[in-house]
Parts: C-alpha cells; sequence; structure tokens
C-alpha cells in the first residue's frame, strides 16, 4: 500500500475525513473565487467587482447529511475523484453504496460515463436532497413545481378540522396556514434565484389559498384586499424575509465556521487572479 507524507487536517473530526484523504494533492476540484479585505464587509457588492485581491477557496465536496456530492469543473476529473475516493474507502473499511450513487452533469449536452470497478453509475437529470431538486440545466422551475405541489396537498388535509370549522378564528387558521402551508412552499427559498414569472406563480398559489380559507369566492370581485384581510404580507416580502434572515445568520457566524471560507486566504497566498 502506497503511503503518503502527512498533511495537516484543520476541520472536526465528524467531518468526511475521507474526502480529504482521497483528494489530497489532487487539482482537479471547484474553486470558488472571493475577495474580502478582511474587514468583515463580505456583502459590499461593488468589492465584488474588483479585479484584484481576489483568491480562490477550494471546494472539494459539499456534505448532504452523511452523504457527500464531488464536485469540478474539468470533464475527465470526475472518474479520478472517483477511483481516489473509492480506493480511499477501501483502505479505511468502508464500501459505497453502487445503488445510491448517481451522476448529474451541468452546463453539458451529455453526463461523462462514470464507473466504480465494473458497475457504471447511474447518470440523473434531476437529483433531490430530503426535499429540494436539483437540476441538470440549472433551471429552477422543478423546484417551483414541486413546492407548489406539495403545499397544494397540504390545504385538502386541513380542510375539516381546520379551514371549515367555525370555532376557529381567521387569526388562528392564519398561524396554521403559516406554519403548514407558507413553510411547505417556501421551503430552501432562501437560496432560490427567481425570476418574476416564478414569483407570479408563487403569489398566484399565495392569493388562491387565503382566499379559500376566508371563504372569498372569485364571483364575488373582491378587490385585492386578501393581504390586509389576513393580516399576511405577499409572497415577494416572505422570500425577501427568507433571505435576509439566511444572510444575516451567515454574518453572524463565528470564524471558524462557514462564514471563514469566504475569508480564507490560505488557499490561493498572494496570487492576483481574474474574476
Amino acid at each position: 500500500m502506497e503511503l503518503y507524507d502527512p498533511f495537516g487536517v484543520d476541520v472536526p473530526l465528524n467531518c468526511d475525513i475521507i474526502i480529504i484523504y482521497a483528494s489530497h494533492g489532487n487539482a482537479d476540484v471547484m474553486y470558488l473565487h472571493t475577495r474580502s479585505d478582511g474587514d468583515g464587509r463580505i456583502f459590499n457588492l461593488i468589492r465584488l467587482l474588483a479585479k484584484t485581491k481576489v483568491w480562490a477557496v477550494t471546494i472539494r465536496e459539499a456534505l448532504f447529511a452523511d452523504d457527500t456530492a464531488l464536485a469540478t469543473h474539468i470533464e475527465p476529473a470526475p472518474q479520478k475523484l472517483v477511483d481516489r475516493l473509492a480506493q480511499a474507502c477501501g483502505e479505511f473499511g468502508l464500501t459505497i453504496s453502487l445503488k445510491k450513487t448517481e451522476v448529474m452533469a451541468q452546463g453539458t449536452d451529455s453526463p461523462p460515463s462514470i464507473h466504480i470497478g465494473d458497475h457504471d453509475l447511474n447518470p440523473v437529470s434531476h437529483f433531490q436532497y430530503v426535499a429540494s431538486i436539483i437540476s441538470s440545466n440549472m433551471s429552477l422551475e422543478p423546484e417551483i413545481n414541486a413546492r407548489i405541489t406539495k403545499a397544494a396537498g397540504v390545504m385538502p388535509k386541513l380542510e375539516k378540522r381546520v379551514w371549515s370549522n367555525n370555532n376557529l378564528t381567521d387569526n388562528t387558521m392564519m398561524q396554521v396556514y403559516k406554519v403548514c402551508v407558507l413553510s411547505t412552499l417556501l421551503y430552501s427559498s432562501e437560496a432560490w434565484t427567481t425570476y418574476a414569472a416564478q414569483e407570479r406563480r408563487l403569489k398566484s398559489f399565495h392569493l388562491c389559498c387565503l382566499r379559500r380559507i376566508l371563504g372569498i369566492r372569485w364571483q364575488e370581485r373582491i378587490p385585492n384586499t386578501v393581504l390586509q384581510r389576513a393580516g399576511l404580507p405577499s409572497i415577494f416580502a416572505l422570500l425577501t424575509q427568507c433571505r435576509l434572515r439566511w444572510l444575516g445568520h451567515v454574518r453572524r457566524m463565528h470564524d471558524g465556521c462557514s462564514r471563514s471560507i469566504l475569508r480564507r486566504k490560505e488557499a490561493v497566498k498572494d496570487n492576483r487572479l481574474q474574476i
């Protein structure tokens, strides 16, 4: 068995150390170009347009709970990464689940052919983690469709016990709507990059649900005062709140957490890269 030279590990032991071991000395990875002067203003959009003082942060993989996703920009590199991962897992006495391992390519006409041993990995156009969908064409449409479908499925389940219950006030119904329906509709929306047409679809569904809860029929031709009667913000305001809440959470992180990735200068020292 070939032995590698010792190398430092600056992550907790509960992280995927196997990935670091397998990718040690391998340049076939993704790089995140970022810039910061160390003053904490990492969300200054003007600074992101700068052409100097830019460094690259190495992205070897992305953790998905107890799973992992290898990432690379170079087409021949995935097979090399998979081979090194399989070798590392074998040295540590681990086994890769071949049925659960899939391949997805973004920005290419066809996914690369990747195999582990004699087994060819299954290429897919959509990857679902928990309840969020990642598409090979980088479109948000499958995710929006899935969110609306799941949220629409919640509405009839609460029809008898909540929406048609005369003992409940409108305020109580709105609280149930926020917890059960809106949370399903806007799941992972803090990471969405939506178009105006997609936001209009979410708006239509949001208003349709509120009209159904408040008992407003379309024949009544009531003006657009549904949000005022419901006491809820618009879907555009809700999307903004989700994004700002996530950005504030990242901004308040300690330097030892994920926020330090955006500041890390050890990846490329004193290099002047171009964005």
